[in-house]
C-alpha cells in the first residue's frame, strides 16, 4: 500500500484537497450563478471523460456510461427528496441549501477513479477486459449523472417553479 501512495503523483492529491475544500464548501447555505453551478460537474464529467478516452474507447464502454448516467438522472427525477435548490428565474441564480451531498459525490469520483486507474497501473491489461471497462464506465456515468443532479432539479425548475424550498 506504501508503494501505491508513494508512487502517486503530487499534483493528484492536490486535486483530492481542492475536492475536500470544495466539498465542505457545499456544505453552507449559498447563492450562486447558472454559470458558477456548472463548473463543478464539467469538471467532474472531465474526469471521467479522459479516464475512458484513455484506457476504454470501445463503443460498449461509451453505452454504459451513457446507461450509468440515465439510472442517476432516474432515480434524481423520481426522488421524493426535498428541494436542495431554488431558481430564482428573475436574476438567474440558484439559491443552494447546504449539504454534504457533493462532497461524498466528488470522493466516490475521485476514489474510483485512483483505484482504476491503480489497479491498471498494476496490470494493465484490465484495459483490455470487457468486463473491468464496463464495471468503470458504469461507475463513472452513475457518478456523472448524479453530479448534475442540481441542474436537473434547477432545469425542472425552471419549467415549473416552486414557491419554496
Amino acid at each position: 500500500m506504501m508503494q501505491i501512495l508513494t508512487h502517486t503523483p503530487v499534483w493528484v492529491w492536490g486535486v483530492l484537497v481542492l475536492l475536500i475544500m470544495m466539498g465542505r464548501r457545499a456544505t453552507k447555505d449559498r447563492v450562486m450563478g447558472l454559470n458558477q453551478l456548472l463548473i463543478l460537474p464539467l469538471a467532474m464529467l472531465a474526469l471521467a471523460v479522459s479516464g475512458m478516452l484513455k484506457h476504454f474507447n470501445q463503443p460498449i464502454v461509451w453505452a454504459c456510461w451513457l446507461l450509468g448516467m440515465a439510472i442517476a438522472a432516474a432515480l434524481v427525477w423520481k426522488s421524493g427528496k426535498p428541494e436542495l435548490a431554488r431558481f430564482n428565474a428573475e436574476d438567474k441564480t440558484v439559491a443552494m441549501k447546504g449539504s454534504y451531498w457533493p462532497l461524498f459525490l466528488m470522493l466516490g469520483i475521485f476514489l474510483s477513479k485512483y483505484c482504476a486507474e491503480v489497479m491498471m497501473a498494476m496490470n494493465p491489461s484490465l484495459a483490455q477486459q470487457s468486463s473491468f471497462a464496463i464495471a468503470v464506465a458504469l461507475v463513472y456515468g452513475l457518478f456523472n449523472g448524479f453530479m448534475f443532479r442540481t441542474l436537473l432539479r434547477v432545469a425542472m425548475q425552471w419549467q415549473r417553479p416552486l414557491q419554496a424550498y
